[in-house]
């Protein structure tokens, strides 16, 4: 259904026939034609400049989480300021992560 409507629309993309030899050359597969990253993230500001922040917010969030285990572990209750703390930094660079991972 969906995969048969993709496999025809894949010889129709943009420039496909730009030269006179890829008349003959195989049609790339699906998966090269739909990459979301080459065909839109690269190209987008908005999408690139959120993959840049995303970046720089899981990379500040894992490095403070780090930070507050430091802290923790230097002697305390398990449920300290710091331990929390960091659970939560570290849950926050996650989802960072993952929504990084939805554009790339």
């Amino acid at each position: 259904e969906v995969g048969d409507f993709l496999d025809a629309a894949t010889p129709r993309m943009p420039n496909r026939y730009r030269s006179p030899e890829l008349l003959t050359a195989a049609c790339p597969p699906r998966h090269v034609v739909l990459d979301r990253a080459a065909q839109h993230t690269r190209v987008c500001p908005d999408s690139s400049s959120l993959v840049a922040r995303l970046r720089m917010a899981r990379n500040a969030a894992w490095a403070l989480a780090l930070a507050a285990v430091g802290r923790a572990s230097a002697g305390g209750p398990l449920l300290s300021r710091g331990a929390v703390s960091a659970v939560l930094l570290a849950a926050a660079g996650w989802v960072a992560h993952a929504l990084r991972r939805e554009f790339t």
